[in-house]
């Protein structure tokens, strides 16, 4: 029952985690477009273009799309090609399912990786436009690789277990 108890609190965590992505992924996309617009408004109608609005629309495109992977990969929304697999018997499948959850893990934990290192290469160098650092622009691309590899391990986990026959389609 203890058990049991762990794994819905880290359900609800995780779930918890995944939600702060989603709203701060559509906060972007509504900073993204305003920007945008608000670009568009400014260069056609005054005549005038902003300096700052393609690299704030930039920034927030980048970390929207990176938040966003941790949701699709929670979800399972990502493209797979199943031509080989489907002819597989079922076992087999969920072996194979759970190598590829394991692929994504381990790119997750590659991109949150590499991407601590380049944050810290770039704290010292400033955007173009807007003047703040890169490092804190990468941070942000960081953290949403932390989000998306807490929630490869939980895919991976869970794929593992209907893999090895320890738990069913909900475990």
């Amino acid at each position: 029952m203890d058990n049991e108890y762990r794994k819905s609190t880290t359900d609800k965590l995780l779930d918890g985690l995944l939600k702060l992505c989603e709203v701060i992924s559509v906060g972007l996309l509504v900073i993204l477009v305003t920007c945008t617009v608000l670009q568009v408004f400014c260069r056609f109608i005054l005549g005038s273009a902003l300096v700052w609005s393609e690299e704030v629309s930039r920034f927030a495109g980048i970390w929207m799309v990176i938040l966003s992977t941790a949701i699709a990969i929670q979800k399972r929304s990502h493209m797979t090609i199943d031509l080989l697999t489907g002819k597989l018997s079922e076992k087999i499948q969920r072996f194979c399912k759970a190598f590829s959850d394991l692929v994504i893990l381990l790119v997750c934990v590659c991109m949150m990786y590499f991407g601590a290192i380049m944050t810290s290469m770039f704290m010292g160098t400033p955007a173009p436009a807007t003047h703040v650092s890169m490092g804190l622009i990468y941070a942000g691309v960081v953290a949403g690789w932390v989000c998306s590899t807490i929630a490869a391990g939980a895919v991976f986990v869970k794929s593992l277990q209907e893999a090895l026959g320890k738990g069913g389609a909900n475990a």
